[in-house]
């Protein structure tokens, strides 16, 4: 099994097109269906190499996605990668795992404003009989209907934008981006 083309896979193996393709990954034209890139990586020296604002579009919403990344230099050294990236379906930016969360906090919000303004309708047509505790239940109501109001916009402008708006994130008590993790 491999990889990447090497003067083996090249020429006992023939899993290579030629001297071309030494150092870089074994792709399938026949079976691989999308976009691959390749990036040289020089074998000495200092080097620093900044790859931003790269977009792969993704027309079809057929199957799983993935990204690799392969250092194929036999005699070069090891490569740091850092950074961040993040994939757009054709819902939006939020992960997959929390989309259904969205209409969640959306329904939580429809809830909390109905019975909040339920209760507080209540409170007022019998604002002779209200006992002190009456009011901090009205204050408990509206504290869940603000974290839900947040976390809900929270989620929407995360999908609408890939980013997180970082008011409604912290009060909303949602982990910062580079905490939450792909499964």
């Amino acid at each position: 099994m491999r990889w990447c083309c090497s003067k083996e896979a090249s020429d006992e193996l023939k899993l290579c097109q030629g001297k071309n393709d030494l150092g870089r990954l074994i792709i399938n034209s026949t079976l691989f269906e999308g976009e691959h890139r390749s990036v040289i990586v020089a074998s000495t020296g200092a080097h620093e190499m900044y790859v931003s604002d790269s977009k792969i579009n993704v027309d079809e919403d057929n199957g799983n996605y993935v990204m690799v990344l392969s250092n194929c230099n036999e005699d070069g050294r090891a490569v740091n990668v850092t950074g961040w990236y993040a994939w757009k379906s054709k819902d939006g930016y939020l992960p997959g795992d929390l989309f259904g969360a969205l209409d969640f906090y959306y329904f939580l919000v429809a809830v909390y404003s109905a019975s909040l303004a339920w209760y507080t309708i209540s409170m007022y047509l019998n604002r002779d009989a209200i006992i002190p505790i009456q009011r901090y239940i009205a204050l408990t109501m509206f504290l869940g209907f603000l974290e839900t109001f947040f976390k809900a916009g929270d989620f929407w402008v995360w999908n609408q934008d890939g980013t997180r708006f970082w008011f409604a994130m912290y009060f909303g008590k949602q982990k910062h981006p580079e905490i939450v993790h792909a499964h």
